[in-house]
């Protein structure tokens, strides 16, 4: 599954959190990279909105993210397919996000159809 552009932030933001906060069955590189999308993301807020949080974005602050990031996705990439395509289907799916006590039914759905 390939998703491209087709998502905003705040759908991301919230898949990330489940992973995150509730584990959702999902191993450790798929949660480590929900917990990196949102520490990246509060770091890109920081730079855009938050003057006093600038300085974290130099030259030699901004080579050390690119690496973590590149560690970060090449963990992701190593998670067996089944768990990624569990992950991008419920950041892709904004519905069973929604539904009271449906996030982590949705996604043990998911990743016990394996």
């Amino acid at each position: 599954m390939q998703v491209y552009r087709s998502l905003n932030h705040r759908e991301m933001l919230e898949a990330c959190k489940l992973a995150r906060e509730q584990g959702l069955g999902f191993p450790k590189a798929i949660v480590d990279y929900a917990a990196f999308f949102l520490r990246m993301y509060k770091s890109r807020c920081d730079a855009d909105y938050d003057p006093t949080e600038a300085g974290d974005f130099r030259v030699p602050q901004a080579l050390n993210y690119i690496g973590e990031v590149e560690e970060v996705i090449r963990r992701f990439d190593g998670a067996d397919e089944d768990d990624r395509r569990a992950f991008a289907i419920l950041v892709a799916v904004k519905r069973a996000r929604k539904q009271p006590y449906s996030n982590t039914s949705f996604a043990s759905l998911i990743l016990d159809a394996r």
